[in-house]
């Protein structure tokens, strides 16, 4: 007659009109509980009565009794395990109950390996691999800390089951990194273990791998690690700040640095990259391409990086070296922006300022150094209140007067020359023999077309500024014919 065990909750094994014997026997093995002949007997009156479910009931009730105070000890509950294990698997065709006894006793005592091996063999021919799977998760979880042989034969075995036979791969690659913990100088297993987390895409757990194994590599195999971590962070995570960081270790050992370049220069212009991060990779970059003499991207990573320095003595450096490196590259016009930069802070610096003169004549861009010179000029007034120190007032004269005589000699601008010229003239702080020079020279230029009206104006103001008596006259004098000429009768008697 086939037999099966009720669900848990439906066992009785103290049902009401039990057979006698089989009552009995029942009785006699619930309260010797470790009586080995009692459960001889009872097996035996189960098999004359044909009625097992009261017995199997009662074997799971002595194996885990409610009362913690009850459990038995490691060899007892070895005995009684197999016993319940052997009687289950006598008469019930479901493997089930057999399944169940032997996960009640290594849940009760994970070092019962004969439970494991019985119930891994009984999964294994019943294709029930998920099941097997929660079976190794159980002993791992109870392996002790210090058993290491275990741990590692556990792993490889729910390895194998994982990937071969319960169709998850990534469940075995899992086991497979928790081997790797135990054996991280594996190299063999470490690839592949990376292998297959490629594979999967799962590039989290990469990160992690490849960043756990840092402890243990050593010289070029170290390095190697440290550019695929970065490079994942970049790729993956999309984490800057992280990649440069490992970048930074790898520097600190690289014999080559020149490997790590394209990821810097990755990081320096990703969108996800922030500031102060691309700031740092920018510097790497300048540092890195000055030392392989690469110049050229020396000088585009430098210009990317007046981005972020903007002012100040740091950027002057900076403009600095790009003037230095594009002229040392016969690249003299496009060092001319830089150049002209750092005149606007710099404008008191003659050899500086005669260095931008001979550059822009040489290449025929006087209108760029003309126009520095203007903006220059113009920057000393900036963050000065109201008025110039004597010393800046001077300056910016002296720039003003120097870019109206390269408009007017060297560009033919007469009109921008006639307003920087007309600019030191008005300017009433401006030393005199300044403003006196900027009235002669527009003296000049207006009689040169013939601008009557425009030029009595100027020899007007001309007058108080001329030193010499006999120049002043002569000033007067063409001041007041010029009047006559115009018809302002009134205006040159008072000349007179």
């Amino acid at each position: 007659m086939s037999h099966s065990l009720p669900p848990r909750s439906e066992r009785n094994s103290q049902a009401p009109d039990l057979p006698s014997p089989l009552q009995a026997a029942l009785e006699k093995a619930r309260i010797e509980r470790i009586d080995w002949e009692a459960w001889e007997v009872l097996d035996e009156t189960c098999r004359e009565l044909d009625r097992p479910e009261e017995a199997a009931a009662l074997y799971c009730e002595v194996l885990d009794p409610v009362d913690e105070s009850k459990h038995l000890n490691a060899t007892d509950l070895e005995e009684l395990g197999r016993r319940a294990a052997d009687f289950c698997e006598e008469w019930f065709d479901d493997p089930e109950p057999v399944v169940e006894v032997l996960t009640t006793v290594l849940k009760l005592d994970a070092s019962q390996s004969w439970a494991f091996e019985r119930l891994t063999v009984l999964l294994t021919v019943s294709s029930r691999f998920s099941d097997l799977l929660q079976v190794y998760d159980s002993a791992l979880d109870a392996v002790a800390s210090d058993d290491i042989d275990r741990k590692v034969a556990l792993l490889e075995e729910a390895a194998k089951v994982a990937r071969d036979f319960a169709g998850q791969p990534q469940k075995g690659t899992d086991y497979l990194r928790l081997l790797l913990e135990v054996r991280p100088r594996d190299d063999q297993l470490a690839a592949t273990v990376e292998k297959r987390l490629l594979e999967e895409a799962r590039h989290e757990q990469l990160i992690h791998v490849w960043t756990a194994r840092l402890e243990v590599l050593s010289g070029e195999n170290l390095q190697q690690a440290r550019l695929s971590i970065a490079g994942a962070n970049l790729q993956y995570r999309s984490d800057s700040g992280q990649a440069l960081a490992v970048l930074e270790e790898y520097l600190k050992e690289a014999a080559d640095p020149a490997p790590s370049i394209d990821l810097i220069e990755e990081m320096s212009v990703a969108d996800h990259t922030p500031e102060e991060i691309r700031v740092r990779s920018l510097r790497h970059l300048e540092d890195l391409y000055g030392r392989l003499e690469r110049f050229e991207p020396l000088v585009l990573v430098l210009r990317r990086l007046l981005n972020f320095v903007v002012a100040g003595d740091e950027a002057d450096l900076v403009h600095e070296k790009v003037a230095a490196l594009l002229c040392q590259l016969e690249r003299e016009v496009d060092a001319l922006p830089h150049l002209g930069e750092l005149l606007l802070r710099r404008a008191q610096d003659e050899k500086l300022r005669s260095r931008v003169r001979d550059i822009a004549t040489r290449h025929e861009k006087l209108d760029l150094y003309q126009g520095y010179l203007v903006q220059a000029a113009r920057a000393l007034a900036v963050g000065e209140g109201e008025s110039l120190s004597p010393e800046r007032l001077e300056l910016q004269v002296d720039l003003f007067l120097e870019a109206a005589r390269q408009a007017e000699a060297e560009l033919g601008d007469r009109t921008q020359a006639l307003e920087l010229f007309s600019l030191v003239l008005s300017s009433e702080s401006a030393d005199e023999s300044a403003r006196l020079y900027a009235a002669q020279e527009l003296s000049r230029l207006y009689r040169s077309d013939s601008s009557s009206l425009a030029l009595l104006e100027i020899l007007e103001q001309r007058v108080p500024l001329e030193e010499k008596d006999e120049q002043r006259a002569a000033v007067i004098r063409e001041a007041a014919h010029l009047a006559t000429e115009l018809g302002q009768k009134e205006r040159a008697l008072q000349l007179w």
